[in-house]
């Protein structure tokens, strides 16, 4: 054998144990695949100037993978979601559509929740982005609203000027 062809055998078997080596106890237990739905009537995101109710629901599917290290206990949990978001304006049933992507990590070890995708991406036709939040932001676990980083631009029905936003869909 070559010197040279001992070396390409080599780097991958390297490679391979390296791999092996450096993956954390962690292994992927149990996966799932689900639909799920929630009706624009179960939300409401926006209460307009002239007293309209806006809802918002959600079609989805997401795969779910659930971490377990070796001794069976569950330290992290990966969901990938994909969405059409609907917001409805309660007075006259006017529906709006959006689409949406994300992956969410529970990670029971760090105790942290990470959100990374396209949350929230909204656009009219002849206004442009009213609604738009992507990147990645992490939460702590045990303190709801504690950001450890956020990567991205913020602006979906909760965040300020959100409202107005939804509103501006409906030509409120």
């Amino acid at each position: 054998m070559t010197a040279r062809l001992a070396r390409l055998t080599a780097v991958p078997a390297i490679a391979l144990a390296a791999t092996a080596a450096l993956a954390g106890p962690a292994s992927a237990a149990d996966n799932t695949r689900s639909s799920l739905s929630w009706p624009t009537t179960d939300e409401i995101v926006a209460v307009c100037d002239d007293g309209a109710e806006i809802g918002l629901g959600f079609d989805l599917v997401r795969n779910v993978h659930v971490f377990e290290d070796r001794d069976g206990t569950v330290v992290r949990e990966s969901r990938n979601v994909n969405y059409t978001g609907t917001f409805e304006n309660f007075a006259t049933g006017e529906r709006y559509e959006f689409q949406g992507t994300r992956i969410v990590t529970f990670d029971f070890v760090a105790r942290t929740f990470t959100s990374r995708g396209n949350y929230r991406t909204v656009t009219m036709p002849g206004a442009g982005v009213v609604l738009h939040t992507t990147g990645m932001y992490v939460e702590d676990l045990d303190v709801e609203g504690l950001f450890h980083r956020e990567a991205g631009p913020r602006l979906d029905e909760w965040t300020a000027g959100g409202t107005e936003a939804v509103c501006s869909l409906f030509g409120l």
